[in-house]
């Protein structure tokens, strides 16, 4: 259920250069994963942790980007859109371990703009081997929040994917603890036209 305590799965660093981010994480003590390509535009590399993880994610292919129709939402295009304002965390991902249930639920609070789908995208392991990895996403959007988006993450094929070796970093941590979000109102519509200064009443 939507109202049960979820934990983090990970958190969406949004980025235009991936290999330049990727080497500031390096240079700060992370292990990296290889990089890895969506089949919607987006490519990217992961600083893996016991059981969360950061997605560092940049838009490498627009052309293959598919524009959300009226009302719905578009991994991709969501990305793209919110590089041309800034970098910064554009999604917060939580564990999820039924993706239709969570979006069926989101949908009845209003806040799903699709339903839930399955991708699966290609994987290397640490030593070298190529697998698949698979993951069913359900996501959560508020119109009067357009710009935090949260989502659910069921993984298909978990044994492919949180693997020891991308887990150990120089710098030693070990775990993604919370997320913080800042925002700003919106100013509210103002009438600035003159007060009158005759009697009233």
């Amino acid at each position: 259920m939507v109202s049960q305590a979820r934990g983090i799965d990970h958190a969406v660093h949004c980025v235009h250069d991936l290999d330049e981010a990727a080497a500031l994480y390096e240079r700060i003590g992370f292990t990296l994963t290889p990089r890895a390509s969506h089949p919607w535009g987006t490519d990217n590399r992961l600083v893996q942790f016991r059981d969360t993880f950061i997605e560092i994610l940049t838009v490498a292919a627009p052309e293959r980007i598919v524009e959300p129709e009226s009302g719905g939402f578009e991994f991709g295009a969501y990305n793209r859109d919110y590089l041309r304002a800034r970098e910064g965390m554009s999604m917060l991902a939580l564990k999820g371990t039924d993706g239709e249930g969570d979006a069926r639920d989101f949908a009845g609070l209003g806040l799903s703009p699709r339903p839930a789908f399955r991708f699966e995208r290609g994987a290397r392991l640490p030593d070298g081997a190529e697998v698949t990895v698979a993951f069913t996403l359900a996501f959560a959007v508020d119109a009067g929040m357009p710009e935090a988006v949260f989502f659910t993450c069921q993984q298909s094929a978990p044994e492919h994917f949180w693997k020891p070796a991308y887990q150990a970093h120089e710098n030693g941590a070990t775990a993604l603890a919370e997320a913080v979000m800042i925002g700003t109102p919106r100013p509210q519509c103002c009438d600035f036209s003159p007060a009158s200064s005759g009697p009233s009443g």
